[in-house]
């Protein structure tokens, strides 16, 4: 397990969010300090091939995962942790965007204490 942050983007059928969507995601990594190991995920759950094609051959720094045939929400959570590689997880919904400092502040809240097991925000 080398990855030590791995960010799963959970897609599914919002092709006019996806873009900055990645993009916000991308921008947040280069906030990290360099040897922090990240891997960057869609896991496109989409009942169509929409996200799929505007996200082909879009950006090298990003594993695009194609659910087929697509799950219901809850198995589709239930996949992504269960394909969990790296020391701590970060799952982002498609209609959000991340903070260029949510990454970096995020990393140094749990790299202080190896006891963490998950970091939640209320709002």
């Amino acid at each position: 397990m080398d990855t030590i942050l791995k960010v799963v983007i959970a897609s599914h059928n919002r092709p006019h969010y996806i873009l900055d969507t990645v993009n916000s995601v991308l921008n947040a990594v280069k906030s990290l300090p360099p040897n922090v190991s990240i891997t960057v995920e869609i896991s496109e759950n989409s009942s169509n091939d929409d996200c799929l094609s505007i996200l082909n051959g879009r950006f090298d720094d990003v594993q695009v995962t194609p659910r087929r045939p697509y799950m219901e929400a809850i198995d589709h959570f239930i996949q992504i942790i269960s394909e969990a590689d790296s020391q701590y997880l970060v799952i982002f919904h498609d209609d959000d965007l991340m903070s260029s400092n949510f990454l970096s502040s995020l990393y140094s809240i749990i790299a202080s204490d190896k006891q963490i097991a998950a970091v939640g925000k209320c709002l």
